[in-house]
């Protein structure tokens, strides 16, 4: 970051040399140009709109943005300022046609790097989790992050934490042995004081979390048949016969990217079951037993009666 700024500043000595009154740096260290919520780019966009800036110099356009919306939306901002665009790597000096010309052009491809470098990650943590292995991402409650060397090569998985694969299993045994819905575990918990690991209070969320995290079970047929049912993709690395119980259950492709930078889940159909490296530590007919018990724990919201006629109108 040092070293862009400096080209810069020697680039406005150079370019507006005795012509410059102020000059004011703007930089997100370790953010994302994918990203526009970024506290240096909020400061420099308030100040062009307060007419602060007549010129704004980047040393490349992906340090500005990397999304082609994004980066026309801020563009937009500047032209209506009257606020000179400048990007030293790529040569494009918005004080003439030609660098108007070539702005967007610019911009579309340091969308599509950063969009093919995104692919390319994607495709290496499903390589990675197709051979069993922790690809990324926070370690689940009982477990520790263990590395192992393959081939050369040092990988993740996942080693049972005695303390912590206990305090899931308690968890398991609440559930099923007192037969207890999960809002009233939350409600019990509370009660209780018990917290999770971290000593927060439980949320129902967190705990159905926990009841339907597939890492924790022991990958026999019967939860190879399970997932199959659900239409679930089988990865053809890890056939119903190996499915012995000797390993854990790997579950990835299940959530997409959506537009507003949230992480929904896709539809069943897109997830992608295989064995995992790691041991499953809750039975399978444990964690079955649980999956089977969401299926009636559900709340119907059919109307038991027609809807009045005068309902929502007369008033008591």
């Amino acid at each position: 970051v040092n070293n862009q700024a400096r080209m810069c500043r020697e680039y406005v000595d150079f370019r507006f040399k005795g012509q410059v009154e102020s000059f004011e740096s703007y930089s997100d260290e370790g953010l994302s140009g994918a990203n526009t919520d970024r506290p240096g780019l909020k400061r420099l966009l308030a100040d062009v709109e307060d007419g602060l800036i007549d010129a704004l110099i980047v040393y490349q356009i992906d340090r500005l943005s990397r999304d082609v919306k994004d980066f026309a939306n801020i563009y937009d901002k500047l032209a209506k300022r009257g606020v000179m665009f400048i990007s030293l790597k790529e040569s494009i000096d918005t004080d003439t046609p030609i660098g108007k010309a070539m702005i967007f052009i610019t911009a579309t491809f340091a969308q599509m790097e950063r969009e093919t470098v995104a692919a390319r990650v994607v495709d290496n943590m499903t390589g990675l989790a197709r051979r069993g292995f922790w690809p990324i991402g926070t370690v689940p409650t009982g477990y520790t992050r263990q590395h192992i060397t393959v081939d050369g090569k040092r990988h993740s998985t996942l080693a049972v934490d005695p303390a912590g694969s206990a305090y899931i299993k308690s968890i398991y045994d609440t559930f099923l042995d007192r037969e207890m819905t999960v809002q009233g575990m939350e409600t019990y918990f509370r009660k209780n004081d018990i917290r999770t690991l971290n000593g927060c209070f439980f949320s129902q969320a967190s705990i159905y979390r926990i009841l339907t995290t597939p890492f924790y079970c022991e990958a026999t047929q019967d939860v190879y048949d399970y997932w199959e049912s659900l239409g679930c993709r089988m990865d053809a690395g890890s056939p119903r016969e190996k499915w012995d119980g000797t390993h854990g259950v790997m579950v990835y492709g299940r959530r997409g990217k959506g537009e507003d930078g949230t992480h929904p889940l896709k539809d069943k159909s897109e997830w992608i079951v295989c064995l995992g490296l790691h041991k499953g530590f809750i039975p399978a007919s444990r964690w079955l037993a649980a999956q089977e018990r969401f299926k009636h724990n559900t709340f119907d919201k059919t109307m038991k009666y027609d809807i009045p006629l005068l309902k929502g109108v007369l008033r008591c």
